[in-house]
């Protein structure tokens, strides 16, 4: 039986075998996927041709330990290819993000990518986002309180702000805080959830990603389904 690390492992080294060959920057999303990306990139000879864009401090500690060349966003005029993970995924290609808290730095990179792929294992298929996992929304610390009380009236959910595993509440690397918001039901219409939520003043980002990525490759036991928007 093949385990949920080997499929990680499996839809990474899918990905790495489709990075075109006249690309120079990738992007590096976030999350255990991408670290497993990153081991593969280790083992490849593209390791030492590109240089890499990270989205969070993990990322950019586990590149580094992989001795990838570094480069910042704002140094370069676009990504030509970009690697992220996923909390889920819908039949659509509509993803829920942000279990790792680098929500807003993950779409600041898919939004600048001339292709953005997801690598996941089977667990991140659902029918509907927020089916399995509550919806990440990063919010500024002001009056994070009286956000959180807009945001439950404007979608009728429950946030809950997310804390360390000291008891401490979880900061972003931009220095703001994550609601994690349970939503009453399934998302029928994630786009009309993402207007809603960033109407609200406060609201950072949102943890939902509609019409960003151009493909997912999702490992399932030892074969490789790719879902194309």
């Amino acid at each position: 039986m093949t385990t949920v690390e080997e499929e990680k492992a499996l839809a990474a080294r899918y990905a790495l075998e489709r990075i075109p060959s006249d690309a120079r920057i990738v992007g590096l999303g976030s999350g255990s996927t991408v670290e497993a990306f990153v081991r593969e990139l280790r083992r490849s000879d593209l390791s030492k041709r590109l240089r890499f864009v990270p989205t969070s401090s993990q990322i950019e500690e586990a590149a580094l330990r992989a001795g990838l060349e570094l480069v910042d966003i704002d140094h370069v005029e676009t990504v030509d290819f970009t690697v992220d993970g996923a909390d889920e995924i819908d039949p659509n290609l509509n993803l829920l993000k942000g279990g790792g808290g680098a929500l807003t730095r993950e779409k600041v990179l898919a939004v600048n990518s001339d292709v953005y792929v997801i690598i996941a294992d089977h667990r991140k298929l659902v029918r509907s986002l927020c089916s399995t996992h509550a919806l990440p929304v990063e919010v500024l610390r002001y009056g994070r309180t009286h956000v959180a009380r807009l945001i439950a009236e404007a979608v009728n959910g429950i946030p809950e702000l997310r804390l360390t595993r000291f008891g401490i509440p979880f900061t972003t690397d931009n220095g703001n805080y994550v609601l994690d918001v349970t939503m009453p039901e399934p998302l029928e219409d994630p786009e009309a959830t993402l207007t809603q939520l960033k109407l609200i003043p406060g609201v950072v980002e949102v943890g939902l990603f509609v019409g960003l990525a151009d493909e997912a490759y999702v490992a399932e036991g030892r074969e490789v389904r790719v879902i194309s928007s």
